[in-house]
């Protein structure tokens, strides 16, 4: 089912949404495993340079998590795992 639902949104014309979403929310769960919380809203303000407040430590860190996956997506699939992609990580 979970092949079938990859399958659908390739096809999508909001595949490129769904990917952008699934980073943001990704970058988020990544800092609360650590015990950190950073809202998804402030994360996508922080990204598109509209945040007011100045960003914390947690908000900075996410955003290097989001670049990171924004990296390895545009990237060859196994590249993430290869020699030279480990380098560069």
């Amino acid at each position: 089912m979970l092949t079938s639902l990859d399958e659908r949104i390739a096809r999508s014309p909001l595949s490129e949404g769904f990917g952008e979403r699934s980073h943001f929310t990704d970058a988020c769960a990544s800092l609360w495993i650590d015990g950190e919380l950073v809202h998804l809203e402030d994360l996508v303000l922080h990204d598109a340079t509209r945040d007011i407040r100045t960003p914390t430590h947690e908000l900075t860190i996410a955003r290097d998590v989001l670049k990171t996956r924004r990296r390895i997506a545009v990237q060859a699939p196994d590249w993430a795992l290869s020699p030279d992609g480990l380098r560069n990580l």
